[in-house]
């Protein structure tokens, strides 16, 4: 039943590579801030800077499909000041941005939005910092913002993830010597937790072992 199955993160759902992201399934890709702290959740992607006081994300937009339409949505909401809207539109990607302020119950926050339509989707992608910090951190989202991009690359477009495969041994041996004619994108301290034994332990002809198929990604 298990043979087959994705062993680890599914890159089709977006994988890093440093600090670009890339999309496989939906075919764009993002650049995050030099030494910012990445994450990819199921509905939102995101970097935080090293001290911790700015962050820009990325989400899919609730606000609205057309751009120009939903930054209008979002810089209309109670507790929000909107700078003047820029819109634009290149290679299949529409983008409406400004700056913002926003009051909220914690404090001020100033930064910047954007809504791009690509594909099927309107993504919102927001960074902010406190307003005394935002000039400072302006130019870094402002380009990570900038970086949303189509994927054309076949290589990012067709990359697959780790599975899992079942393998009957036709004679003894241990994971340690199998390992040797037979590689594995993981360690083999992995391999061995995966199958519940130790690297050296020897196997019985006709056991059946756990093994994974696949290149790494990132």
């Amino acid at each position: 039943m298990i043979d087959g199955i994705v062993f680890g993160d599914n890159p089709r759902a977006g994988y890093f590579e440093g600090q670009r992201f890339l999309h496989p399934e939906l075919a764009f890709e993002l650049t995050f801030p030099v030494g910012w702290n990445t994450v990819n959740q199921r509905a939102i992607v995101a970097a935080i800077a090293p001290a911790e006081d700015a962050v820009v994300m990325l989400s899919v937009s609730e606000e609205g499909t057309e751009p120009g339409a939903a930054i209008r949505t979002f810089l209309s909401e109670s507790g929000i000041q909107g700078g003047t809207v820029s819109e634009s539109a290149s290679d299949g990607i529409e983008v409406a941005r400004a700056d913002f302020e926003a009051t909220t119950d914690d404090g001020t926050l100033a930064g910047e939005v954007a809504f791009i339509r690509y594909g099927e989707l309107t993504y919102r992608m927001v960074g902010y910092s406190t307003p005394a910090r935002w000039p400072g951190y302006a130019p870094a989202i402002g380009a990570t913002i900038s970086s949303f991009l189509r994927v054309t690359d076949a290589s990012v477009l067709e990359v697959q993830p780790l599975r899992l495969h079942m393998v009957t041994l036709g004679e003894a041996t241990s994971l340690s010597r199998y390992v040797e004619s037979n590689p594995q994108p993981v360690d083999l301290e992995t391999l061995a937790r995966l199958n519940r034994l130790t690297p050296g332990e020897v196997i019985s002809a006709g056991s059946r072992i756990k093994t994974v198929e696949g290149t790494p990604v990132g």
